[in-house]
Order: structure tokens, then C-alpha cells, then sequence
């Protein structure tokens, strides 16, 4: 647990620190070292660390796993990429590395695209965010990180590849295919607070009928997921997680009413994370009666994870940003804590290989 409250301690450094540099090259600089310092615990990481990275490397250190009925036979995107390196011969520790730098790069490059403050947003995807579980669950953090360069590729109106791009997430992890979704929500168009009300009250007769909704995607679901799972309603959700999915859109409001800021001018990057911000809150209610819906939530976290930042730096009164700044990193850290210590994810006690 002490490595993650260090490396909470040298994003805050760096943050200090980095008002040396100039001023242009203070995001790239920003995103290389907390890049890299992200890289470091994930790579040099014990395979004790993170419930399902041993699954991972006994499957890796199986030769024939396709000749074999492993658990994860349908994505055959994920079962490509682990022959590649089999046939490479590369070491079960080196496939770790790789891993480990791949999902690290395409997290720093997102926040360097995206987020006003990447310190802040390195901080969020530490407490608040996905790292936990790309230190465990190896094929959705793929699926997430292609899912991440979808979204790029949206923003940069290449939409028939970033459509192409979620298809190839799916393959690492089926679940990936729910982010389709997203797209129908990108041609509403946020232009007044008003409109936000409404959106919610039109939205709101899918969590009442949520559970006929949920029989229907138990329907539709892998046999295997539901077996792992022991059925679609088995394991019920900590009610503190539709707790904070409620409270961060209300807030990201909350910062914008604050700072005065007119939606018409509103940028469309701004306005697709909110919509998926408000997504990820949707799923979630959900998920209170099945957890493992919870997983297609994983997709939409990023949103927030930089528009939480933008919207603290959007604010005019400096007093105002490091007062917020302050009860942020507060709340995140002991959320942090209390739900890594004996979670399931098993990345409390850490270890280095070596």
C-alpha cells in the first residue's frame, strides 16, 4: 500500500516542481515522468499483485492455450496478441513489461490530448479511477486503452475508424461493443443548464424498468460471464459507488454554474465527456442489482477522469481551485484507501518481482 501513497506524494511534487520548466513543455514533461513512473509499479510488480495476473500468466505460459478451451476463447483478438508473443519466445516477465507500457502510454497520451491538468488527472486515474484495475484484469485494460484512441480518433472526425477501433476492443473483451452506445448520445447537444434536466428526466424511465433490462442483457450475455459471476443478480453493489457516480456529474455542473460558463460555447471534447460522464452514472444504477454490469462502466470513467480537472482549472478565483483542489484529493485519497485495502482486486500488498 506505501508504494501508492508514494506515488500519490510524487504526482504532488512533480506538480510543484514542474513550475520550473517552461511553460511549453510542462504537459509533455508531466505526462513522461508520471507516465513512467506509472510504468515502474505496474512492470516491476509481483504476479501476487493484482487478483488475476497469475490467471493471466499461467494462460501465457500455456503454448497450445488454442488448441485448449480456456476461459477466454471468444475474444480471439486477445488470444492473437498473446500467440505473438508466445511465438516471439518472450518471457512471461517481459510480457508484463509490455503490458504494463502499453496501458500506461495510452493513459498519459489520453491525459496529455485531453486534461487541463495532468498531474490532477494522473492523481484521479490513481484514487478514483481505472488504475486499480489495469494492475488485475488484463484483457478489459486493453479493450479500455483501444477504447481511449476510439475516442481520439472521434474527435478527430475519423468516425468509420474509431467505430472499426471499438470492434477490435471487443475483441479483447466483449464488453467493449456496449461503448457503441455513446455515439447515439453524441448528437445531443448540451446548450443550457435547462437542457441538462431534461436529458435526465427523459432518461429516467431506463433505471426504473433497469431490471427487465437487466434480464434482457443476462439473456444476451456469455454463459461463461454469468457462470464466473453466479448468475446475473448474484453479487449485489457497494451502494457508495452509485453514491460518487451520481454525485461527480452534479458536480461537474456545480464547477461550471461557478465559473459562469456558457454551454453554447461549450467544446464538443467538453460536452462528449460530460455525456459519457452521465453514461458511466446510468450504468451504474444498474449495477446495483448486478455488479457485473459494473464492468461496462470501466469504458466511460477516463470521461471524468480529465473533465474533473478541466472543470477545477475553467474556474476564475484561484481561491476556489485549490480550495476544491484540496477537498478532492482529500475525499479521493481516503476513498482510495478504504476501498484498496482487502478489495477484491488484491493490489494492496504490493510486491516487486525482484
Amino acid at each position: 500500500m506505501y508504494i501508492y501513497l508514494l506515488l500519490i506524494n510524487l504526482i504532488g511534487i512533480l506538480y510543484i516542481l514542474i513550475n520550473i520548466v517552461p511553460k511549453n513543455k510542462q504537459r509533455l514533461i508531466s505526462s513522461l515522468i508520471l507516465g513512467a513512473l506509472f510504468f515502474l509499479v505496474m512492470g516491476l510488480r509481483d504476479s501476487s499483485v493484482g487478483s488475476d495476473t497469475n490467471t493471466y500468466l499461467d494462460l501465457y505460459n500455456a503454448q497450445d492455450f488454442l488448441n485448449q478451451d480456456f476461459f477466454f476463447r471468444q475474444e480471439y483478438g486477445f488470444q492473437l496478441y498473446m500467440r505473438l508473443f508466445t511465438i516471439l519466445g518472450f518471457s512471461d516477465r517481459f510480457f508484463i513489461l509490455i503490458n504494463s507500457l502499453i496501458i500506461t502510454f495510452s493513459f498519459a497520451y489520453f491525459f496529455y490530448t485531453y486534461s487541463k491538468n495532468i498531474c490532477f488527472s494522473f492523481f484521479l486515474h490513481l484514487t478514483i479511477g481505472l488504475f486499480a484495475m489495469t494492475m488485475s484484469g488484463l484483457r478489459q485494460s486493453l479493450a479500455i486503452c483501444i477504447i481511449l484512441f476510439s475516442i481520439d480518433l472521434f474527435f478527430k472526425k475519423k468516425k468509420f475508424f474509431s467505430i472499426i477501433s471499438i470492434y477490435v476492443a471487443s475483441t479483447f473483451h466483449i464488453s467493449a461493443l456496449f461503448f457503441i452506445i455513446s455515439y447515439f448520445s453524441f448528437v445531443i447537444k448540451i446548450t443550457s443548464y435547462r437542457k441538462i434536466l431534461y436529458i435526465l428526466m427523459l432518461i429516467s424511465p431506463l433505471i426504473i424498468f433497469r431490471k427487465t433490462l437487466i434480464d434482457f442483457i443476462g439473456n444476451i450475455t456469455y454463459r461463461r460471464y454469468l457462470e464466473l459471476y453466479g448468475g446475473i443478480y448474484s453479487i449485489k453493489m457497494n451502494i457508495l459507488l452509485l453514491f460518487i457516480a451520481i454525485l461527480i456529474p452534479v458536480f461537474i455542473v456545480i464547477l461550471w454554474k461557478i465559473s459562469n460558463k456558457n454551454l453554447k460555447l461549450i467544446t464538443l471534447q467538453e460536452s462528449t465527456f460530460f455525456k459519457l460522464t452521465c453514461l458511466n452514472t446510468i450504468i451504474t444504477f444498474f449495477a446495483i442489482d448486478s455488479i457485473m454490469l459494473l464492468r461496462f462502466s470501466y469504458y466511460f470513467i477516463p470521461a471524468y477522469i480529465v473533465l474533473i480537472p478541466n472543470a477545477i482549472m475553467d474556474l476564475k478565483s484561484i481561491t476556489n481551485k485549490y480550495l476544491i483542489s484540496v477537498v478532492i484529493i482529500v475525499v479521493c485519497i481516503v476513498y482510495f484507501v478504504l476501498g484498496t485495502v482487502g478489495g477484491i482486486l488484491k493490489i494492496d500488498n504490493y510486491l516487486f518481482f525482484f
